[in-house]
């Protein structure tokens, strides 16, 4: 006696509606079926989280067992985790927390006095669609110090389908993955290790085998020249401090080394890449 299975695991939303169907071949029929919670039909609905077993019995008294069937219970939620450093924010070098401010926190930890010290700042993960480009899903997410990125989308048919995935930040180059990803219940891109993880490579080769996102988009229109370079340079003579868009680097201050990070980086030409 053979015995195939087809199963389906519990439903994100917590009901019991998972569910086994089983297929018998060989012996000799008719068959008598007794699983492993006591029902006596060929297929069983309305299961919940656990391992099923069923037992076969032809009409010879052939008796045989099915491999134990696990049925999951399902995740209401896709996660995408995002490596990602910001270009201004990298200071710590050598640190395996490069954007925390010479120990003194990131950027969000400083600005809301946050009792944790690993908030680097807020940003902003979209799903695009590859055909219209259209964002099918966005989630805004806080980037730790050490470049983790988680980010959470309430939506599990965007499972097992691929998307480009676009980075926003307030004060930098808007970033596109290379390519589009294939999404998962659970999804890891790495802008971090590779100049290639980048559309058109747009990462700023940090000279340690690391790769950063571009600073200095401060009104983000998709460009890092002049007017950029104005906003920054004016806000840095007036030594403006807190959470503001022209703090490039992070540290609730807008000041020379702001300055010299637009004077460099308006000068290279940057420019939003995207497919």
């Amino acid at each position: 006696v053979n015995i195939s299975i087809q199963s389906a695991n519990v439903g994100c939303l917590g009901y019991n509606d998972g569910y086994i169907l089983a297929s018998v071949s060989g012996g000799t029929p008719p068959y008598s079926y007794s699983w492993s919670t006591g029902q006596t039909t060929q297929n069983i609905f309305g299961l919940g989280a656990g391992v099923y077993i069923l037992t076969v019995t032809d009409a010879g008294g052939c008796i045989t067992q099915s491999i134990p069937v696990l049925i999951r219970n399902s995740r209401c939620v896709i996660l995408v985790d995002i490596s990602l450093f910001i270009d201004g924010f990298y200071m710590n070098f050598g640190s395996s927390t490069p954007m925390d401010n010479f120990g003194s926190g990131g950027c969000l930890s400083l600005a809301l006095a946050l009792p944790d010290p690993e908030y680097a700042d807020s940003v902003t993960v979209s799903l695009v669609d590859t055909g219209t480009y259209a964002i099918r899903a966005t989630s805004t997410g806080i980037l730790h110090t050490d470049g983790s990125l988680e980010t959470v989308f309430n939506d599990t048919t965007l499972a097992s389908n691929e998307y480009w995935i676009k980075i926003n930040h307030r004060n930098t180059l808007e970033t596109w993955s290379s390519q589009p990803v294939l999404i998962e219940d659970t999804t890891h891109y790495d802008f971090t290790m590779s100049v290639s993880s980048a559309y058109g490579n747009n990462l700023r080769d940090l000279g340690n085998g690391r790769y950063a996102i571009w600073s200095g988009d401060v009104n983000q229109d998709g460009f890092v020249e002049s007017s950029d370079f104005s906003q920054v340079e004016n806000d840095s003579q007036q030594f403006l401090f807190g959470y503001v868009v022209s703090d490039l680097t992070g540290d609730n201050l807008v000041e020379s080394s702001d300055y010299g990070l637009i004077q460099n980086n308006s000068q290279l030409f940057l420019i939003l890449a995207r497919p």
